[in-house]
């Protein structure tokens, strides 16, 4: 305890103070404040206290790892963008009509409509009318999109398998696999995601 104005106050560690009674322990984060939130139900917790930060472990980890991924390889697009990619992947894959594309990515229709439109305009992707449904747009990907895609995808698997080979844990084609499984997985959880809205409606 440190005195300040003659009343006794409570010093915050900082990033160098060492945690009490840990000898030659780690150095102690430097600590989260909560405020606004008055006290918690039995007045534990008053306005202000401070929350030591906690790690998450192995899952919070590889959370965190495939979000600074997704801005590499975001990069690796180029000028394309990971957005346009997106929706140029998966109109080559066959999905054909913007709404489709928008369900299999959990994307919103806007955002979809968007992107479709400039890979138009870029002469990516053109747009024709459903042959079993006039009032249906059909996607298809052009001569251009298909070498564009090749060209983007070709250097995302250059970035990825750098990653990869770097990581020093098994061999870069193991990994490559453990993250193509998670396609299959995001699927199931997006047609559950969907199915849960339908029934709400």
């Amino acid at each position: 305890m440190t005195r300040a104005m003659g009343r006794p106050t409570a010093a915050v560690p900082g990033d160098d103070d060492r945690a009490a009674g840990a000898g030659a322990g780690r150095p102690v984060r430097r600590a989260r404040t909560l405020t606004g939130a008055g006290t918690r139900s039995g007045g534990s917790a008053p306005t202000g206290h401070v929350v030591a930060r906690r790690d998450g472990g192995t899952a919070a980890e590889a959370v965190r790892a495939l979000a600074r991924t997704a801005r590499v390889l975001e990069r690796a697009t180029g000028d394309l963008g990971l957005s346009q990619y997106r929706v140029l992947s998966a109109v080559a894959a066959g999905e054909e009509r913007a709404s489709r594309v928008a369900e299999r990515f959990g994307l919103g229709r806007p955002a979809v409509s968007a992107a479709v439109e400039a890979l138009c305009r870029a002469g990516l992707v053109c747009r024709a009318g459903a042959a079993a449904d006039q009032r249906a747009i059909d996607l298809a990907v052009t001569p251009a999109g298909l070498d564009e895609l090749d060209r983007v995808e070709g250097e995302m698997v250059r970035v990825l398998t750098d990653l990869c080979a770097r990581s020093g844990t098994g061999s870069p084609l193991e990994q490559l696999k453990a993250l193509a499984a998670l396609g299959p997985a995001l699927d199931d959880l997006l047609a559950e995601r969907l199915a849960r809205r339908q029934a709400g409606r």
